[in-house]
């Protein structure tokens, strides 16, 4: 008799728990659903990015042995007028990352990969490019979020070269005045 009482008992225990268990979840599922929301909702009105740890375009999937760097020096672009009265100048060095397993590497990388000669290559495409772009920030915008104009002159240069041709730009050095 006492093992089937306490059968008995387990088995209703048992059948509390999967009862309990299935509220729980009918009152807490939905729940989550609309704080996901809310916050989702919240960091759009704020523009948070919640894909921060990935990088745009895939860069981060490229091995560092795929990529071929190019560097300009000495860009010097005039900043768009900040309402300060003075005319300020941004002097750029700046390096790409170019995708070398990208498809049109074969038709465009030959003058990337011969820079050292200056013939041929696309220094002045993509000075008149970073100008274009730059010129477009004021000087405390280029100090504060350089990233900005430097996804600026990615997209742009993907244009010219064809998507995810130029993986990134980073400015390695800026000079304002």
């Amino acid at each position: 008799m006492k093992k089937s009482l306490l059968t008995v008992v387990t088995f209703a225990l048992c059948l509390i728990n999967v009862v309990l268990t299935a509220i729980m979840a009918v009152v807490v599922v939905p729940e989550v659903k609309k704080v996901n929301s809310l916050v989702s909702q919240v960091s759009t009105a704020i523009e948070l990015d919640l894909e921060a740890g990935k990088s745009q375009s895939g860069a981060s999937n490229i091995p560092i042995e795929q990529l071929a760097y190019y560097s300009i020096s000495s860009i010097t672009v005039s900043l768009k007028d900040d309402g300060d009265g003075k005319n300020h100048i941004a002097n750029i060095n700046m390096v790409m990352s170019i995708d070398t397993k990208h498809e049109n590497y074969g038709t465009y990388g030959a003058p990337f990969d011969n820079a050292s000669d200056k013939k041929g290559t696309y220094d002045d495409l993509v000075k008149s490019i970073v100008n274009e772009v730059v010129s477009q920030y004021t000087v405390s915008e280029i100090k504060d979020s350089p990233d900005t104009a430097q996804d600026a002159i990615r997209l742009k240069l993907n244009e010219k070269f064809g998507d995810n041709f130029v993986v990134s730009i980073n400015f390695s050095q800026v000079l304002t005045q």
